[in-house]
């Protein structure tokens, strides 16, 4: 028994002489964390100062200048007044239409006079007008045709156009009493004849109008 007993202690003894002594362990290199980074930071200053640099000789300062001017412009806000307008509506003008002048027969043209039997001086037949659509600047003749018991002592025409008037003495002819004449004026909206003739009874008038824009007062002419 004491043998069987002592073996598994020589045995033990044995492991024990086995065992392999536990290892130091060895310190791993200390890899410098923080240095990669800075150094990217740092060529990145380094970089971003040259082009600064050259662009400071380059261009007069950009830098300087870009930051004036950040630091002007809320100055120039602050004082800069911007005048507000009211828009101001022009009224449109009204145009009055131009009427068209009344029509007129071309070339010679005859008005037949009527008159009162009681009237004092001759009696006036006819106005003959040629033309009677006569243009400024055109020459037309005026006949005046009349019936008298006595000697006609003088004959006229009034004649009212456009913008003036102007009286016409007419001469004896074997046909009547007439003119010829150059019309000065455009007789497009007032064209009015007022016709004169005198004997020893005393004078007739008789007034033809081819055109007129309105009433015409006998008195007036």
């Amino acid at each position: 028994m004491p043998q069987n007993v002592s073996k598994p202690v020589e045995e033990s003894k044995n492991l024990k002489d086995q065992v392999t002594p536990q290892q130091t362990p060895v310190p791993l290199l200390a890899t410098p964390i923080g240095k990669g980074p800075i150094a990217v930071l740092v060529a990145v200053i380094v970089i971003a100062c040259v082009i600064m640099v050259i662009f400071w000789r380059r261009y007069n300062s950009p830098i300087r200048v870009l930051i004036d001017d950040a630091m002007l412009l809320p100055t120039i806000i602050h004082h800069t007044s911007f005048p507000t307008t009211t828009p101001t509506l022009t009224p449109t003008p009204t145009v009055t239409p131009t009427p068209t002048p009344s029509y007129l027969p071309p070339g010679r043209q005859t008005y037949k006079v009527s008159q009162s039997p009681d009237m004092a001086g001759p009696r006036i037949v006819s106005l003959t007008l040629d033309p009677l659509d006569v243009q400024k600047k055109q020459q037309q003749m005026i006949l005046v045709a009349l019936s008298s018991s006595t000697p006609v002592s003088g004959v006229s025409v009034t004649l009212y156009s456009d913008t003036k008037s102007r009286v016409l003495p007419l001469s004896s002819t074997s046909g009547g009493w007439s003119t010829t004449w150059t019309v000065d004026d455009p007789v497009l909206y007032r064209y009015i004849l007022v016709i004169r003739a005198t004997n020893s009874q005393g004078t007739a008038k008789v007034i033809v109008a081819p055109r007129t824009t309105g009433p015409i007062k006998s008195d007036s002419l």
